[in-house]
């Protein structure tokens, strides 16, 4: 198998959220497979001053290059001037690591990243894989991303070789707007990691839950895309067949508040 160099241009932990923690174990997996990994990663000023920041590619033969900027979520437009900013910031980065070493491909590891450096690997030459996580692809199908936006959302992953969903209904998106070298792999679950284990009463008790309670978990950024209410709105019926049910949920976002308010008129909080 030909080792090849790629450069990665994505979200990386530790942001929290699933495309953080695909990118970063897609670039684990390909690193252990003896492939050059380098990445370019927009990160906090927050998590670049904790101890830990690395952690997640620490010991493995990944190189992150951490660009400091705020976290904004990809829902969010972001004004001309700041997406200049940041455009201005990567492509500085991008063209000093391929000035050093050209890559064999460059990986785009979310949309949100695809407006920076799509155009410039294209125009050197350098085939440009873009992966579709989500945000904002599914917004266009919601009819909700600014015309401007989605124009240029579109026009920027189009610059792509190969166009990469984790589901097939976001790679439908693309390929209804003309964008037709498109593929996807589902999302996968690492059955190792993710396992019943034995019940660890101290865990447990922290938590206010008792060994014999049982447990369903919702752990998830707290938004519409995820629907974390109809957690809310089921559990009355769960509590009513299985009352030793505790419901946990961890994560943030714009809903967490509308859960506890419907949780509580339905008097499962």
């Amino acid at each position: 198998m030909k080792k090849l160099n790629i450069l990665n241009i994505g979200p990386t932990p530790p942001r929290k959220g699933g495309s953080a923690f695909v990118n970063i174990e897609t670039m684990r997996g390909l690193a252990e497979r003896g492939h050059y990994v380098r990445c370019i990663t927009f990160m906090p000023g927050e998590y670049l001053r904790e101890e830990n920041y690395d952690e997640s590619w620490r010991d493995t033969s990944i190189e992150v290059y951490p660009i400091e900027a705020p976290f904004v979520q990809s829902s969010r437009p972001l004004s001309p001037e700041e997406m200049e900013r940041r455009e201005n910031l990567i492509l500085e980065k991008f063209h000093a690591l391929v000035d050093n070493e050209k890559p064999d491909v460059v990986m785009v590891g979310h949309e949100s990243y695809s407006y920076y450096a799509n155009e410039e690997a294209r125009k050197i030459g350098i085939p440009l894989v873009q992966v579709l996580h989500g945000t904002p692809t599914h917004l266009i199908d919601d009819g909700v991303l600014p015309p401007e936006m989605t124009e240029r959302f579109l026009d920027s992953i189009n610059q792509a070789t190969l166009v990469v969903g984790v589901s097939n209904y976001l790679s439908g998106i693309v390929k209804r707007h003309g964008i037709k070298q498109t593929t996807y792999i589902h999302n996968g679950t690492d059955t190792e990691k993710f396992r019943p284990k034995e019940k660890d009463p101290e865990f447990l008790s922290s938590l206010g839950i008792d060994v014999g309670n049982r447990v369903i978990m919702h752990a998830s950024t707290l938004r519409p895309i995820k629907r974390p209410l109809d957690i809310v709105r089921s559990a009355p019926l769960v509590l009513e067949k299985y009352p030793e049910t505790v419901f946990v949920i961890v994560g943030e976002g714009v809903l967490k508040e509308k859960m506890k308010e419907e949780a509580r008129k339905s008097g499962v909080y």
